[in-house]
């Protein structure tokens, strides 16, 4: 996808998904709940967004984006973490998994958008509820009130179109 031919909606929320994500503490929250909890950090971050109200509209996100995280995003990840000392092979594979993920944001923007003042924490922790492997615990609901938190103050300047300084898994 050019940048000319990004809708507003996408933008606006690949902005959000970069400046959520690079605030303090959000990036390593991401981290635990996708590694610890099996949960996919760029669904998290869009029902940071979105915080859609009901179980039926987390699990149509989850449906606009679990075949190409599965067949796409995840097999990129996992040959980026076993490429071990090869650097030029992991920077490559980076970027790779960066271009899908900003793919599942695009395909996550074309959801209809609720708005609402419900809390953030609400929505991750129903997602959470839904989808992980196992019960979050103490870290889990830390790292939930932790993206809650920056998705409700994201930083006011998120770096340009780029990506974030290191990508999550």
């Amino acid at each position: 996808m050019s940048k000319g031919s990004e809708s507003p909606a996408f933008r606006r929320l690949w902005r959000f998904v970069l400046a959520v994500y690079g605030a303090p503490g959000a990036k390593e929250a991401c981290l635990r709940l996708q590694d610890g909890q099996g949960l996919d950090v760029t669904l998290l971050l869009y029902l940071a967004f979105a915080r859609p109200r009901s179980d039926a509209a987390i699990r149509r996100a989850d449906r606009a984006t679990r075949r190409w995280r599965e067949t796409v995003i995840l097999p990129i990840r996992r040959a980026r973490r076993g490429a071990g000392e090869q650097p030029d092979l992991r920077k490559m594979l980076l970027r790779a998994e960066l271009r899908a993920e900003r793919e599942a944001v695009r395909r996550l923007s074309l959801l209809p958008i609720a708005r609402t003042p419900a809390e953030a924490e609400a929505c991750l922790t129903r997602y959470a509820a839904l989808f992980a492997s196992r019960p979050l615990g103490r870290a889990g609901r830390a790292a939930i009130a932790s993206i809650a938190a920056a998705a409700s103050r994201p930083p006011a300047s998120p770096r340009p179109s780029g990506a974030p300084a290191r990508r999550p898994g």
